[in-house]
């Protein structure tokens, strides 16, 4: 019987431990990810663009919270990647007439933070504040996109319309 008890209490202690360890860890790469949340801007078709995020490197397995902002002269799209687990990823997705200063607004709040908090959560209380995230559809992707190219075509754009792509890497 005392043996069962040991061997019980030494697993819970070991689980304490990874667990420990683990939210150690992600405390760390949070951090280090608030401190470097990128914003990068491309133009062209939609067939350019891809072929462009085909050479960017955006660490997105890395990331919990990214955005992409596409603009043309005939309306917006603003796609919201957000991670839930290690291979799944929900996509929220709206379209408006213009998102007016967006990107510039974004620029300010993760600028205004340096780095202190959380680049995502930041955006989010941002998207909040201006009524940005009312009436996203939200949508469960079947596996989570591995780079750029695959999540910009998750947002389903095709066609020969001019664009201003603007993704932001948060956290």
């Amino acid at each position: 019987m005392i043996r069962k008890s040991w061997i019980v209490f030494a697993v819970a202690m070991l689980t304490l431990c990874v667990l420990t360890a683990t939210a150690s860890s992600d405390i760390k790469r949070c951090k280090k990810i608030a401190w470097s949340p990128e914003i990068v801007t491309f133009y062209g078709d939609a067939e350019t663009i891809l072929d462009k995020l085909h050479g960017v490197d955006g660490d997105i397995d890395n990331r919990r919270v990214f955005a992409f902002v596409v603009e043309s002269n005939n309306g917006s799209r603003l796609g919201l990647f957000e991670r839930q687990s290690a291979d799944q990823m929900t996509l929220g997705s709206i379209d408006k007439t213009s998102f007016g200063d967006l990107t510039a607004d974004l620029t300010d709040a993760l600028l205004a933070n340096r780095g202190e908090y959380c680049a995502g959560e930041i955006t989010m209380k941002m998207l909040d504040s201006q009524s940005l995230t009312e009436g996203i559809e939200y949508a469960s992707l079947q596996q989570a996109p591995n780079d750029l190219a695959a999540a910009f075509q998750a947002l389903g754009l095709s066609g020969d319309e001019y664009l201003r792509v603007t993704i932001a890497l948060l956290c």
